[in-house]
């Protein structure tokens, strides 16, 4: 199923551009052009069903936080944060209560060769500003700028690409994956620095530092972000008592808890349900 042609949520801003953008003159030499440029602010809608596109797409996040789902693996996308996915590849997104800003370019052939896999990058502040340039850009659709935007686009999905392929060092790329995917899949049990260092074959402190410098998050950080994410689509996608998600997330005492869902979301897991049925209305 090719879902690109659904109707556009609200919240949603689109630009399609036309052919004569690249036509004569304003034909790129690289022969690159972006099909469309999209933005959406606000909380996802529930219950989104999977679905693919025959096209290359970049997500890359401005602000706020939200989730795709490939298969089962479930990869959370805050700031700075972006995924290159590889035509027909399902996928779909996963609902969490928050404003989510994001910037969606898709184009059919790509400036370099890409991996046939889906490509993760994380946190990267060097790409927020040329996003938004990308973003100011797509506007002037009366003015000709198809190689300027061709440029633009071409330079951002390059380096997206090359720094989502080569983060960190050899060492690094070797455990960072090994560790994200235990944490992921252990996120009931007690997860320790210990453990996870262990597995990186470092020390505590050297893991600690290293996991910093590639996540731009502490271990310790990371796994309560990872936990929090998991209980809000636990509870607004079962129908589990907190007692219940808590546990499944990993915390015995379920009005610690509830401390720890509150500061992060801003509002206890009792409202979780009736506040995602609200964003949808």
């Amino acid at each position: 199923m090719d879902n690109s042609d659904l109707s556009r949520e609200i919240g949603t801003q689109s630009f399609h551009f036309p052919d004569s953008m690249w036509t004569g003159d304003n034909l790129s030499d690289k022969g690159f052009r972006p099909l469309y440029i999209e933005r959406f602010a606000g909380p996802r809608r529930l219950e989104v069903p999977f679905g693919w596109h025959r096209f290359w797409e970049v997500t890359f996040v401005l602000s706020g936080e939200g989730a795709l789902q490939i298969a089962n693996e479930e990869i959370l996308l805050k700031k700075a944060c972006g995924l290159l996915l590889p035509p027909h590849t399902s996928h779909r997104e996963v609902p969490v209560l928050s404003r989510w800003d994001t910037l969606w370019i898709a184009f059919e052939r790509p400036p370099d060769p890409l991996p046939a896999c889906h490509l993760y990058l994380p946190e990267c502040q060097a790409l927020l500003k040329q996003a938004e340039l990308i973003w100011s850009w797509s506007k002037y659709q009366s003015g000709k700028i198809g190689p300027e935007l061709s440029d633009l686009c071409s330079f951002f999905i390059r380096a997206f690409a090359r720094l989502a392929q080569h983060t960190g060092t050899p060492e690094t790329r070797k455990w960072l994956p090994r560790v994200i995917d235990y944490v992921d899949t252990h996120l009931g049990e007690q997860l320790t620095i210990d453990r996870l260092a262990q597995m990186a074959d470092l020390s505590p402190g050297h893991f600690h530092r290293q996991f910093k410098l590639e996540t731009g998050q502490t271990p310790a950080v990371y796994m309560v972000e990872r936990r929090m994410h998991r209980a809000i689509s636990l509870l607004i996608r079962s129908d589990l008592a907190v007692k219940d998600v808590a546990r499944e997330v990993g915390y015995s005492d379920p009005l610690y808890f509830s401390r720890v869902f509150s500061h992060h979301f801003g509002f206890p897991p009792s409202q979780a349900r009736t506040r995602a049925v609200q964003s949808t209305t």
